[in-house]
């Protein structure tokens, strides 16, 4: 009996030195995931900064090849209708080949606002030094939410997170879409800008980014 005794104490006492191995266990798994949670805002914020990049470029990339097309069928540079998908009768009126938007024509995605690309215009008056030679290229320009984005899209196409900067004036009427802009490392831009062919600027004032995209260069 005795001896039956002793084993029943040793039994209990494995069994509570599991629980507490278990307890223990426990413990440290949600200490782990307390930390993994606490940290994992930061990472789904960096992760969506980096699928909204993807995404800007994607669209002006978008846009670039339907303009090129139009371009190669025929249709004059001076001639394409930016008309608005939401624009009737105006928008199915011929002809629809001259229409960015149209399946008949360029077939371009229209977003006025995607992925934090804001206000999306075509600039048909702005110039880049060393893109093309004319002041009447032609170029899809949209405001950027924030910095961390505006690094994130030039971080993707040159390696590099750093903002070219331009004035305020330089940047409304690039935003505008109407006055000509010329984009050159030497006067208006700071060094960043001369032969490419898109990517993110910042005001002086440092509170407006614009990320710009050429879709024709003459």
């Amino acid at each position: 009996m005795q001896f039956l005794k002793e084993f029943s104490d040793d039994i209990r006492g494995s069994a509570l030195l599991m629980v507490f191995v278990a307890m223990a266990a426990i413990a440290a798994l949600t200490v782990t995931f307390y930390n993994q949670m606490s940290s994992s805002p930061s990472r789904a914020t960096t992760l969506n900064t980096r699928i909204q990049a993807d995404q800007i470029i994607s669209q002006g990339t978008a846009l670039q090849s339907a303009f090129n097309i139009m371009v190669t069928d025929g249709v004059d540079p001076d001639d394409v209708e930016y008309t608005l998908p939401s624009s009737s009768p105006a928008f199915d009126t011929e002809p629809h080949i001259q229409k960015l938007y149209h399946p008949a024509g360029g077939g371009a995605p229209y977003h006025e606002d995607f992925y934090g690309w804001n206000d999306i215009i075509v600039h048909e008056n702005a110039r880049i030094t060393e893109v093309g030679t004319a002041a009447d290229d032609y170029m899809a320009v949209g405001l950027v939410e924030g910095q961390a984005l505006c690094e994130e899209i030039n971080q993707k196409l040159y390696g590099d997170t750093s903002i070219p900067e331009v004035s305020d004036s330089i940047l409304n009427n690039l935003e505008g879409g109407v006055l000509a802009v010329l984009l050159d490392d030497a006067t208006t831009c700071t060094s960043g800008c001369d032969q490419k062919t898109r990517g993110c600027i910042v005001n002086s004032s440092g509170n407006e980014f614009l990320y710009y995209h050429v879709l024709y260069a003459q």
